[in-house]
């Protein structure tokens, strides 16, 4: 493994687009940390350098991508990540490559079973079949104001944070799969299908409703660490639109949260 350099600020990669999003006060929230020098590469160029290669000097990668198709296409809209990426980004966590994902990257590739598994959980967009269930598609909230919590108010991705704190962004009624991650944020807004509307509806043109659709209750938990291979990893649910990226605590956790994978990832390891 490379170690950092620590003469100089850690280089941060943000992977976008596949997913409509606010360029400018996105990437403000990015600028305004002072402790990374971060930039932006959007699709389809991302999924090129996505290898060690590519990303050799580049000590952590922000996944704000969902580049497994366009909902606006459809339903069958799933597209299969090529083969070269799927060894390339497989070849990143194995030697332990920082990565923070975020927000509708947890949809990122619907149709790679594995990348899910990685990741720790799953958005669908219309019913799939998830770890071996059939399940309804997802669900949505926009404009929701909720608090979010710590589930270890002393975790390093909470410090300087209020062990909770108030957010307005879009919520989601989504697959967690709760038994291989460690839980690190949860959300006070009841992951219940009621509180939600059906994004497969939402795709073919109902907007905001729910009708006729519903969904087993879901999981509180909206922020996990995880090890995906050589990797740890995190996720962070929030992080919709701007109401999200000009919430201090919310840049606060992402930036703690970019700094923890850098350390985890680059800390020595046993021997022997």
């Amino acid at each position: 493994m490379r170690l950092l350099d620590y003469k100089r600020r850690p280089r941060v990669m943000v992977v976008a687009h596949g997913h409509p999003y606010e360029r400018d006060p996105f990437m403000r929230m990015f600028e305004a940390f002072p402790e990374a020098e971060p930039f932006i590469v959007e699709h389809p160029v991302a999924p090129k350098l996505l290898n060690p290669a590519g990303v050799e000097d580049v000590d952590a990668i922000v996944f704000y991508d969902m580049p497994g198709g366009s909902p606006r296409d459809g339903p069958g809209y799933y597209v299969d990540p090529p083969e070269d990426f799927k060894t390339g980004f497989l070849e990143l966590l194995d030697q332990g490559k920082p990565m923070v994902f975020l927000h509708h990257a947890i949809g990122g590739w619907p149709s790679w079973e594995e990348y899910s598994e990685l990741l720790g959980g799953k958005l669908i967009h219309f019913p799939d079949v998830v770890r071996g269930k059939h399940l309804p598609d997802g669900g949505y909230r926009q404009n929701v104001t909720y608090d979010l919590s710590a589930v270890d108010a002393a975790h390093p991705i909470f410090e300087g944070l209020p062990s909770s704190f108030s957010i307005e962004d879009e919520a989601y009624l989504f697959d967690v799969f709760e038994d291989s991650i460690e839980p690190l944020v949860r959300s006070s807004f009841p992951a219940v299908s009621e509180n939600f509307y059906s994004l497969a509806l939402a795709v073919t043109g109902t907007m905001d409703s729910n009708e006729g659709w519903s969904r087993p209750q879901g999981s509180q938990i909206v922020g996990w660490t995880k090890k995906a291979r050589n990797s740890q990893i995190v996720y962070l649910q929030a992080g919709h639109g701007p109401s999200a990226y000009a919430n201090p605590h919310y840049a606060r956790l992402l930036h703690n949260a970019i700094k923890w994978v850098i350390a985890q990832n680059n800390a020595p390891r046993p021997t022997g």
